[in-house]
């Protein structure tokens, strides 16, 4: 029964490869994710790169924990996921706006600050901005499979170090 179990051991790799393989679409796609992502996080301050990795962060330091227990990081982080989803998107469907009121407007959109889009006249300025228009419908909606925005504590990580470098 030990050789036997041995030899399966050694042989499975031997077997066929049943796995799907790769489809370059696929490939060009995750790439085409990461390269956005490391974008849109360039485009963030170093003080709101460390909020993320600190809001992120396993093991919380208790300055850390002191913060977050008044509320004021979860509302920075709230603007800061705005900002990092709409860098995202820009970055990942090649979009370059047409004004720095577009900016303005398209960010409200992200946060879902109604009182700032009253005050912006977001609504006018979607009825006339055609590039607006279609990036605000995925940021209105938060969705990921819309925008594939995530996250990821990894990358994050990797970013803040090699900006450090």
């Amino acid at each position: 029964h030990v050789r036997t179990t041995a030899r399966r051991a050694t042989l499975i790799p031997l077997v066929a490869d049943l796995r799907e393989p790769d489809r370059p679409e696929d490939t060009v796609l995750v790439g085409e994710a990461h390269t956005a992502m490391e974008t849109a996080l360039h485009q963030l301050s170093d003080g709101e790169r460390a909020d993320i990795l600190a809001y992120y962060d396993a093991v919380p330091s208790p300055d850390h924990q002191a913060r977050e227990a008044t509320g004021a990081l979860r509302v920075r982080m709230a603007r800061i996921r705005a900002k990092l989803r709409l860098e995202y998107l820009l970055a990942f469907r090649h979009v370059e706006l047409p004004s720095e009121q577009c900016r303005r407007v398209l960010l409200a959109v992200s946060a879902g600050d109604t009182r700032r889009q009253r005050k912006l006249q977001a609504g006018q300025h979607l009825l006339h901005c055609m590039t607006c228009a279609a990036l605000s419908e995925p940021l209105s909606k938060r969705s990921s499979a819309l925008t594939a925005f995530v996250v990821p504590v990894a990358q994050i990580g990797r970013a803040s170090c090699r900006e450090r470098v």
